[in-house]
C-alpha cells in the first residue's frame, strides 16, 4: 500500500476538480493523505490478525478520496455508504458495525482530514474475518437484498492492473465519475486507475443531479465519461445543446447494453470512442471490456477477458459449452471476492471450485464474450422460457419508446405473467398499450414474447447507480419486491 502513495507523489498536475473548491493538485492530495495516515496511526487501529472497519459517507464529496487512500495504506477495511440516496442502508450498516470508525461531515474538517478529537479509539472493534479485506461493498440489490462483498487488497490491485492494460489513460485526460464511490466500478474501474495514471478527476457528488453532467463535461473539458447505458440515454437530449470537443471516450458498464441504445448512442456521438465493459461487484468488478469495433460486434459484446481472468460458459448440467453455445458465464482469477460478509451459504452458492457463477447468460465466440441477459431473470410462462431482454429489445424498436423494463409475476394458472413497463420518448404523441401490442403483431414477433400486461409509466425504477431495478421480478406484483 505504501507503493500507492509513492506513485501518487510523482504526479504534479491537477488531481481533483470541484465546482465549489476549484482544482486540487496531486501534491495537495498527497499532503491530505499523509495527514489522514498520521491521524489513523495515532488511533492505533491495527491488530495482528484482525482488521478494524471504517464506514465512509461518500456524500462528503471529493474529501472522501484522501481518506479512502489513507485507509487503504493503514489497512483498515472500508465500507463506503451514501447517506443521501440510501439512508436506511447507511443506518443499518452503522448499527451492524457498531464498533466501526464513522467518517462523515461531523468527524472531519473542511480540508479533508479526520478530526482526531472526534474519534473514540476505545470503542473500535476488530473483525477476524476481515483480514486483508480492503472493501466491503454492498451490491445494488436489483433482484433482492444487498449482500456485503468482501474484496481483498489483492483483488483490487490485480483488477486495477488488468484495467490499466486496456484503459489507455493519460495524464492529460480528465475523467468524469458519475457513480457514487459505493460502486465497485467507480472505485476500481475509474478512481484508482486515474490516480495511478495521474489523470484529473471530476467526482459527481451524490447529491448532485445527473442532468448537470453535460454542462460539467463542457465547462471542465472532460475527455472521458464513465456511466451506464440508461443514464447516458437520458442525457443525450441535453448533450445536444453542447459542443463537446474534448470528450473522446465513453465507457459503459453496470447493465446490459441494448442494440437500440447502441444505435442511439452512436448516432449522438459518432466521433467518440465507445467501450462496453462487463463485470460484477463480486469480481472487483471488471471481467472484460470491448475496446473497439463495438458497432460491428453488437451491443451484447463485452470484449475479451482481462489478461489474468479466466472465463467459461457452462450448461445447466455443469458441462462446458461449445464455441457460440449459450449458457451461464463463470469467472475465475485473482479478482474474485473473498466472499459475502458473514454469509457462508450465499458464498458457497456463488463460488464453486474456485469459479464465480455470475448468473449471466452468455457465450464466447472468437475469444469475445457476449452477454445476453441474466439467467436468474428468466421468466417461465406456460412452460416456455422467456428472458426480459428479448422483450425489452423488441419494445425499444418502437419509435416512441425510450425505456423498457420487463419482469414476471407469479400466476397460479400459467406460472408467471409477463409485465412490461415503458417510458415514452414524446409524451405528446399518442401511444397507448394497444399501439404497443400492435407493434408486436405488425413485426410478426414470436407470440412467446408477447407481454400479458403493458403499462406506460412516467419513469422506471432504478438503483442509485442508474441500473434498471428488477425488484418486482418473480414477486406477486403486490409486495413491491
Amino acid at each position: 500500500m505504501e507503493k500507492l502513495l509513492n506513485i501518487i507523489k510523482e504526479h504534479r498536475g491537477i488531481c481533483l476538480i470541484d465546482e465549489k473548491d476549484g482544482e486540487i493538485s496531486y501534491p495537495f492530495l498527497v499532503n491530505l493523505v499523509q495527514e489522514n495516515v498520521e491521524v489513523l496511526s495515532r488511533c492505533q487501529l491495527q491488530s495482528k490478525h484482525n482488521q478494524s472497519v471504517a464506514i465512509v459517507d461518500t456524500t462528503i464529496g471529493w474529501r472522501c478520496i484522501p481518506i479512502i487512500l489513507a485507509l487503504l495504506i493503514r489497512k483498515i477495511t472500508i465500507i463506503p455508504v451514501d447517506s443521501y440516496h440510501s439512508p436506511g442502508q447507511t443506518n443499518r450498516l452503522i448499527k451492524e458495525f457498531d464498533g466501526a470508525l464513522l467518517i462523515n461531515s461531523k468527524s472531519m474538517g473542511e480540508a479533508g482530514v479526520v478530526d482526531y478529537e472526534k474519534i473514540n479509539s476505545s470503542a473500535i472493534d476488530y473483525f477476524k474475518e476481515l483480514e486483508e479485506v480492503a472493501f466491503i461493498l454492498y451490491t445494488s440489490g436489483t433482484t433482492g437484498n444487498p449482500k456485503g462483498v468482501m474484496l481483498t487488497y489483492f483483488n483490487i490491485w490485480s483488477n486495477v492492473q488488468g484495467i490499466l492494460e486496456y484503459f489507455n489513460l493519460k495524464k492529460t485526460d480528465r475523467i468524469c465519475i458519475i457513480r457514487s464511490l459505493t460502486n465497485a466500478s467507480a472505485i476500481t474501474g475509474e478512481l484508482l486507475p486515474s490516480i495511478l495514471t495521474g489523470s484529473s478527476i471530476y467526482l459527481k457528488n451524490p447529491m448532485q443531479s445527473p442532468l448537470s453532467i453535460p454542462r460539467i463535461i463542457k465547462q471542465y473539458s472532460i475527455s472521458i465519461l464513465c456511466t451506464t447505458p440508461s443514464v447516458l440515454m437520458n442525457l443525450i437530449p441535453i448533450f445536444k445543446r453542447y459542443n463537446l470537443n474534448n470528450l473522446h471516450s465513453i465507457v459503459l458498464s453496470g447493465e446490459c447494453l441494448k442494440n437500440e441504445q447502441l444505435l442511439s448512442i452512436k448516432a449522438a456521438f459518432p466521433e467518440i470512442k465507445l467501450m462496453n465493459s462487463y463485470g460484477l461487484t463480486e469480481a472487483s468488478p471488471r471481467v472484460s471490456c470491448c475496446i473497439e469495433n463495438l458497432h460491428e460486434y453488437g451491443a451484447n459484446c463485452v470484449g475479451r477477458p482481462l489478461s489474468d481472468v479466466q472465463v467459461q460458459v457452462i450448461k445447466k448440467d455443469g458441462y462446458i459449452c461449445q464455441e457460440g453455445e449459450v449458457g451461464e458465464l463463470i469467472v475465475s482469477g485473482p479478482n474474485i471476492m473473498k466472499g459475502y460478509f458473514r454469509n457462508p451459504y450465499e458464498t458457497q452458492n456463488k463460488i464453486k471450485k474456485g469459479w464465480l457463477h455470475t448468473s449471466d447468460k452468455g457465450m464466447i465466440k472468437n475469444g469475445l464474450i457476449y452477454i445476453l441477459g441474466r439467467s436468474d431473470e428468466m421468466i417461465i410462462r406456460s412452460g416456455m422460457n422467456v428472458f426480459p431482454s428479448e422483450i425489452e429489445n423488441h419494445l425499444l424498436c418502437h419509435p416512441n419508446v425510450k425505456e423498457a423494463l420487463v419482469f414476471g409475476v407469479s400466476d397460479s394458472k400459467i406460472g408467471q405473467k409477463i409485465i412490461a413497463w415503458v417510458v415514452l420518448k414524446d409524451k405528446n404523441i399518442q401511444t397507448n398499450r394497444k399501439d404497443l401490442y400492435q407493434h408486436f403483431i405488425k413485426s410478426a414477433s414470436d407470440a412467446r414474447i408477447w407481454p400479458n400486461i403493458i403499462e406506460v409509466k412516467q419513469d422506471l425504477p432504478k438503483t442509485v447507480t442508474g441500473k434498471m431495478s428488477r425488484r418486482h421480478e418473480k414477486g406477486d406484483g403486490n409486495d413491491g419486491r
